[in-house]
């Protein structure tokens, strides 16, 4: 996933968090532990992705969590946020998590 850092660039900023690919490439590198995102593509590239991780938590044990969820703003309204998180979902059960 480091390889679409470039591709993350206008939706982080969409998001409300401004960073070059190098910084983003990095972030995707060094994720620990449990982790994935995945990316939502169309003919003219990225439209979106989530980001999540499982995390180990006191009272409840292990959950997934999800990190980020952005959407382009042109794409929005047509269900790939609601995908997006189904893709989350199907990837939480894959490792028993909720």
């Amino acid at each position: 996933m480091p390889a679409d850092a470039p591709a993350l660039v206008s939706l982080f900023a969409q998001l409300g968090y401004p960073n070059g690919a190098t910084t983003i490439e990095r972030r995707l590198r060094s994720r620990e532990g449990e982790s994935a995102v995945v990316l939502a593509e169309r003919d003219e590239g990225a439209v979106g992705f989530i980001a999540m991780q499982i995390a180990e938590h006191l009272l409840t044990g292990a959950m997934a969590e999800i990190e980020a969820l952005v959407v382009d703003q042109a794409e929005r309204g047509n269900g790939t946020g609601a995908a997006l998180v189904r893709a989350a979902e199907a990837w939480a059960r894959e490792r028993g998590v909720r």
